[in-house]
C-alpha cells in the first residue's frame, strides 16, 4: 500500500539547551538547596529570593517551550487539516456506501425474520389443527360408544322379547329385530374402526407436517462479496437519566463538578462554606513576584 501523505523535513528538528541555561539551572539549584529552614526574617528573605530565582527560570523554560513548540503544533494542525481536507469526500462516500450496504442487510434480515415468523405460525397452526382433530376424535369415539351401547341394549331387549314371545309370529318378529340390531352393531363397529383409521392417518400427517416445519431452519444469507464483513452491535439512547439511575446505579457515572464547586467556595459574595457532602478547607500557597 502506498503512503497517502508524506511529511518532509520532520527528521531535522532537534531541541538544544544553551550553556547559559545550564549555568542558570546549576546556580538556581545551588541557591535553593542552601535553604534548609525558614525560621526568621533573614531565612525567609533567603528562601523567597531562591524561590524567585527558581520560578523565573521555570517561567523562562515554559515560555521557550511554548515558543519553539508553536511551529511544531502549527505543523501538526497543518497535517490534520491536510489529511481532513483530502479525506473529507472519501469519508462522505464511505458513510454513504456503508449505509447502502447496511440498508440491504436490514432488508435481508427482515426477510429472514418474516420467514421465521411464518414458520412459527405454521407450526402453531398445525399444532392447533392436531389438537382440534384430537378433540373431535375423542368426541366421535364417545358418541360411537354411546350408540354401540344403545344398540346393544336394544338387541338384548329384542332377544329377550323373542324368548318371551307367546307365539311363533311374535318370536320371528322379535328375532328379526334382534338380528337387525346385531347387523347395525357390526356396521357401527366397522364404521368406528374406519373412523379410527382415518383419525390415525390424519394425526400421522399432522405429525409429519409438524416435524417438517420444525426441521426447516431459516438462516441469514451471509454476504458473498469478498472482503466484506457484517457485524451486529446494539446501541442505545438515554431517554431519562434519572430513571436510568433509579433502574440501575451502575449504568450512570456520577462525579463532582469541580470547577463549579471551586467557583462557589471562592465566590466574593456568599461563598459556600457548609455542605454535608463536602469538607471545605483553606490552602495556603506562597508565591513571588
Amino acid at each position: 500500500m502506498t503512503t497517502a501523505l508524506i511529511l518532509q523535513g520532520a527528521s531535522s528538528i532537534t531541541v538544544e539547551i544553551p550553556a547559559e541555561s545550564i549555568t542558570r539551572k546549576t546556580e538556581a539549584l545551588a541557591t535553593a538547596s542552601a535553604v534548609k529552614a525558614v525560621s526568621d526574617a533573614a531565612s525567609q528573605k533567603q528562601a523567597a529570593d531562591a524561590l524567585r530565582t527558581v520560578t523565573a527560570l521555570l517561567k523562562a523554560v515554559e515560555d521557550s517551550r511554548k515558543q519553539i513548540k508553536e511551529p511544531v503544533l502549527a505543523a501538526g494542525r497543518n497535517i490534520d487539516e491536510t489529511a481532513r481536507t483530502f479525506a473529507s469526500p472519501l469519508e462522505v462516500e464511505k458513510a454513504r456506501l456503508g449505509e447502502l450496504l447496511a440498508g440491504f442487510e436490514r432488508v435481508e434480515r427482515r426477510k429472514v425474520e418474516e420467514a421465521e415468523r411464518a414458520r412459527q405460525a405454521e407450526i402453531r397452526r398445525i399444532e392447533a389443527e392436531r389438537l382440534k382433530a384430537e378433540r373431535e376424535a375423542q368426541e366421535a369415539a364417545r358418541k360411537a360408544q354411546e350408540e354401540a351401547a344403545r344398540i346393544e341394549r336394544e338387541r338384548i331387549k329384542a332377544q329377550q322379547d323373542a324368548s318371551n314371545a307367546e307365539n311363533a309370529q311374535a318370536r320371528r318378529a322379535a328375532q328379526e329385530q334382534a338380528d337387525k340390531l346385531a347387523r347395525e352393531q357390526a356396521e357401527a363397529r366397522a364404521a368406528q374402526e374406519k373412523q379410527r383409521a382415518a383419525e390415525a392417518a390424519q394425526q400421522a400427517e399432522l405429525h409429519r407436517q409438524h416435524q417438517e416445519a420444525g426441521r426447516q431452519v431459516v438462516t441469514f444469507a451471509q454476504p458473498k462479496t469478498s472482503g466484506m464483513t457484517v457485524r451486529e452491535r446494539f446501541n442505545f439512547e438515554v431517554l431519562d437519566i434519572h430513571e436510568l439511575y433509579t433502574f440501575d446505579k451502575s449504568l450512570v457515572t456520577l462525579e463532582p463538578n469541580r470547577s463549579e464547586i471551586l467557583k462557589r467556595i471562592n465566590a466574593a459574595e456568599n461563598p459556600l462554606r457548609k455542605c454535608p457532602a463536602l469538607v471545605i478547607f483553606a490552602e495556603v500557597k506562597v508565591g513571588v513576584r
